[in-house]
Parts: C-alpha cells; sequence; structure tokens
C-alpha cells in the first residue's frame, strides 16, 4: 500500500465507534485517573518502543517498504484476534450481568469487523487464517484473550487501551518528521490523533469510579504492561530485533506498585 491512498493504513481505528457518550459514566465527575496511572507506569516499555529500529525507520523514512508490509499483514493477524476476544467480552458481559461493559465491547467487535475488512482489501487477504503470526504477535494475541477469557471483562478492555495509546504517543515523537521527503509522513500523521485512545481510557477511568471494588491493581497491570509489551515485541520481531521477555519487563517499579497499592486501598474504602 502507497501513501496517499484512501485506505487506512496505520493502526488508525476511527471506524470503531464507541457508546460512551450515550451512558452514565460519561457524566460520571468522580473518575480517578487509573488508566493514566498505568500509561506511567509503562513509561520503560514506551521509550523501548520508541527506540525499535522499525520506529526508528518510520522516523527517518528508511525503513525498508518489504518490512513496512510485513508488519502491517502480521497486524492483520493481531486486530482479527482483538476482534474475536471482543466478541468474547460481550458474551461474558452479557453473562455476568454487566450491560454496560457488553454494549462497549459488541461496539468495539463491530468496529474492528469494518476496520479488519477494509484493511485486508488493499493487501489482497482474502482470509486472516492463512496469515502465519510470528512469534511476536502469537504472544500478544495470547496475553490478550487469557485477559479477555479469565479476567473481570472490564480487564479485557484495559489491555485494549495500549494498542491506541502507544501508537498515537509514538506518532507525537515523530511529528517533526513530517515532510516530502518521509515517505512514512502517512503513518505519523495518521496516529497522531488521540482521541480513540482518550475514549478508551475515559470509559475505563469510569467504570471503575462507578465500579471502585472492582479495582484490582495486579489484574489491570498485568492487562496493561502485557499489552505494552506485545506492541514493543511487535515492532521488534518486524525488523528482526529480539524479543523481550516477560519475566524481565512484566513488573514496574517499585514507586509506581507502592502509588498503585494506596490508590487501590483508597478506591476500596
Amino acid at each position: 500500500m502507497l501513501p496517499g491512498t484512501t485506505t487506512t493504513t496505520a493502526r488508525r481505528l476511527s471506524m470503531v465507534k464507541l457508546p460512551v457518550e450515550s451512558t452514565s459514566l460519561a457524566a460520571t465527575d468522580n473518575a480517578r485517573p487509573i488508566a493514566r496511572m498505568l500509561w506511567q507506569a509503562c513509561e520503560d516499555l514506551r521509550d523501548e518502543a520508541l527506540k525499535t529500529a522499525y520506529i526508528q525507520g518510520i522516523r527517518g523514512g528508511n525503513l525498508p517498504p518489504c518490512l513496512y508490509g510485513q508488519y502491517v499483514v502480521q497486524d492483520v493477524a493481531y486486530c482479527v484476534h482483538v476482534q474475536k476476544d471482543y466478541q468474547l467480552l460481550a458474551l461474558r458481559a452479557t453473562r455476568q450481568n454487566l450491560p454496560t461493559i457488553a454494549d462497549f465491547a459488541v461496539a468495539r467487535y463491530q468496529g474492528y469487523e469494518r476496520y479488519n475488512r477494509n484493511i485486508m482489501a488493499p493487501w489482497h487477504i482474502v482470509d486472516a487464517q492463512a496469515i502465519e503470526p510470528n512469534e511476536a504477535v502469537l504472544s500478544y494475541v495470547a496475553h490478550e484473550h487469557f485477559v479477555a477469557s479469565q479476567l473481570h471483562p472490564i480487564y479485557g478492555v484495559v489491555a485494549m487501551i495500549p494498542c491506541e495509546r502507544l501508537w498515537s504517543w509514538l506518532a507525537a515523537q515523530l511529528k517533526s518528521s513530517i515532510g516530502a521527503n518521509n515517505v512514512y509522513s502517512f503513518w505519523i500523521e495518521e496516529n497522531l490523533p488521540s482521541k480513540s485512545a482518550q475514549r478508551l481510557e475515559n470509559f475505563v477511568d469510569a467504570w471503575f469510579a462507578a465500579n471502585p471494588k472492582h479495582y484490582n491493581h495486579e489484574d489491570a497491570m498485568f492487562a496493561y504492561r502485557g499489552s505494552m509489551l506485545g506492541e514493543v515485541n511487535d515492532f521488534r520481531a518486524a525488523t528482526g530485533e529480539s524479543l523481550f521477555k516477560p519475566s524481565t519487563m512484566l513488573t514496574p517499579s517499585g514507586d509506581i506498585r507502592s502509588a498503585a497499592g494506596a490508590l487501590q486501598q483508597e478506591m476500596a474504602e
């Protein structure tokens, strides 16, 4: 896919409609910034993503096109699994009488269905099952599926935030590289908007504000950092860099753990 086409080539999920404004959660004015805390706890992984050869190739405009194309195809495999996990979240939330999460997940599932169909067409992908996911993608989707199938459904939403928050942040760091001489300017421009990430974050913060006793920091951190690690490893795999192991990257700093523990205690009161 060449820059300048009308088909989305960066992971820009503007087609995914989020029914946040129509829910009572949107009116909650005492939502604690849990999503921000989780993001701050992942600054190390955020910085690792920025340093990857893939992202630096986007910045310099010198990423080999074949590697860009290979990454897009791998990302299709990832996004198809995300679609399925949102369907699973909707089912589990319905069974657990969590209609707000169920409605949210259904909208996300439908949005991903449209997004995946539109991104597959220009790459001549008829069936995503024909894509052989690499080790990084397999590990990433296994993490998100575990969260979606085993933890409280809200953590399935938490696990989906990094794929949008990180890409928007990365684009902001590369903004000065936009120009006629950078063939990947389109990637930066398409990923600059942060509204989609903000709406996901607002939903999570508002839901926990309305249901504070359901907040468990260990589950939230596991879901969020695991997905951040998945994003970093996807970028690293694209150019043949070695993958980070979960055992060395999933634990945040002691200061973050201490602050998070205080927040969890506050929410339980």
